[in-house]
């Protein structure tokens, strides 16, 4: 049962951590379809990429194999450097979408 929980709990939060590539879409794109077209992408993309090693580079397939794991042992990575390796990558796609915020921010605004 406990497992389960942090199972739940650790899938959330890493998820939320998605949220400023989705912000950063919308203030590019602006445009809400294009974010939900994404989303839909992304979910049958991480339907496809969930079994494979290279998964590591796509966000929510690397969050579910990496909380799954606690769960049932079976259906993480291999090794540690992949799971190392995922986490370097989803920092790095987070830093890169808050630093796109942050510049967007910045950008004067026409009244």
């Amino acid at each position: 049962m406990g497992s389960r929980f942090l199972t739940s709990v650790l899938f959330t939060m890493l998820t939320l951590l998605v949220i400023p590539i989705a912000a950063l879409m919308t203030f590019v794109t602006k445009s809400i379809l294009s974010v939900v077209v994404a989303g839909l992408a992304s979910i049958f993309v991480t339907t496809i990429l969930l079994g494979a090693d290279f998964s590591i580079v796509f966000p929510f397939s690397f969050i579910y194999r990496i909380t799954i794991q606690f769960y049932d042992s079976t259906m993480g990575y291999e090794g540690t450097k992949l799971e190392l390796w995922g986490s370097v990558i989803l920092f790095l796609y987070i830093v890169s979408s808050l630093i796109g915020l942050y510049k967007y921010s910045q950008k004067t605004r026409i009244s």
